[in-house]
């Protein structure tokens, strides 16, 4: 079947208590490819907008999504789902995700491209933390300070999909009185979790409060447990973030909310990439290029006869590199 189809409604009730309202689906199907290019529909204040391509001609059949959600109201969306609580705020969301598969499990496991999600100036309250993950409450509630809400400064996440496996590229969350930061790791193949979360706090009474945690199990059933040996730091190196987290966390502290305007957690990530340069060192890149281009220019041509001379002048070449490096570390360090 081959059909091309516009479809607009004022308003759409999926279920009780869900209006999604300003829907228009542009839709057409051709040798087998279904498009709807583009869509748009208005939920809880935010506008989606977005195109989506499902090859189903192809032998493995394969799914592209990209889509923009501006404005969204989690409050409601929390509120719709049943969660009755005076959670406020809204966010952006960004989708860029390709799959191939015979089914919606078949796509998430063969997932490759990004997500992100901003927010910033809401409330969040202590009743949602137990709704998010077991144990969770344990551990962040006591952070609220004795309250039972703390305003929402920002949140910001950014995750990176190969193959099925999500990585964080950076998770930032600040309230007013506590923010975390975390490395991360979701595998859609079986929806384990590998998540390692570092907190801090502004307030000195709650200092000693803010442990590090770890979040495994799977997205149905999220586990979270206290991380006393600190394994939440050194799994930063481990888990692919484009910064490192207890960097960033130590910045969001130090920093007064809303200082200089704008969102926070964007500020300090971009300062973070900024400080921490290509591959978290600045000027290193550049000077193990050195090392390879030299050694490699060294090496061309050589023969059996001159081999000794050919590894005296690779030995110059590295000493000179290894200079390089040592200024890099500085710049790093500041000394």
């Amino acid at each position: 079947m081959d059909a091309a189809l516009t479809v607009a409604v004022v308003k759409l009730v999926p279920a009780e208590g869900i209006e999604v309202t300003d829907m228009v689906l542009t839709l057409a199907l051709e040798g087998g490819v279904l498009a709807l290019d583009p869509f748009s529909a208005t939920y809880g204040g935010g506008k989606a907008t977005g195109t989506l391509a499902l090859d189903g001609a192809a032998a493995t059949p394969s799914l592209a999504l990209a889509a923009t959600v501006d404005d969204l109201d989690f409050g409601r969306l929390l509120k719709d789902q049943g969660v009755r609580d005076e959670v406020q705020g809204t966010m952006d969301i960004a989708l860029d995700l390709r799959g191939q598969g015979g089914s919606p499990r078949a796509i998430a496991s063969t997932l490759n491209g990004s997500t992100e999600l901003i927010a910033e100036k809401g409330i969040i309250t202590n009743k949602v933390l137990a709704i998010v993950a077991a144990g969770l409450g344990d551990i962040l509630g006591p952070l609220f300070g004795g309250q039972n809400q703390t305003t929402l400064n920002c949140m910001l996440s950014r995750f990176d999909v190969v193959d099925g496996v999500a990585t964080s590229r950076s998770m930032l969350l600040d309230t007013s009185t506590f923010s975390l930061a975390d490395s991360a790791q979701v595998d859609l193949r079986d929806e384990s979790l590998d998540l390692h979360f570092d907190t801090s706090s502004r307030q000195a009474a709650l200092v000693s409060l803010a442990v590090p945690f770890n979040v495994t199990g799977t997205m149905k059933s999220p586990q979270v447990a206290p991380d006393p040996l600190g394994t939440a730091a050194a799994a930063a190196s481990l888990a692919g973030v484009a910064v490192d987290p207890t960097a960033v966390l130590g910045a969001l502290v130090s920093t007064a909310p809303g200082e200089g305007g704008g969102n926070g957690c964007l500020q300090v990530e971009q300062k973070a990439q900024e400080d921490s340069g290509a591959f978290g060192l600045p000027g290193l890149e550049g000077a193990a290029g050195t090392v390879q281009e030299t050694v490699e220019g060294v090496l061309e041509g050589v023969t059996d006869s001159d081999a000794g001379a050919a590894v005296d002048d690779a030995g110059k070449a590295l000493e000179g590199a290894a200079e390089g490096l040592t200024e890099g570390l500085q710049n790093l360090l500041g000394d």
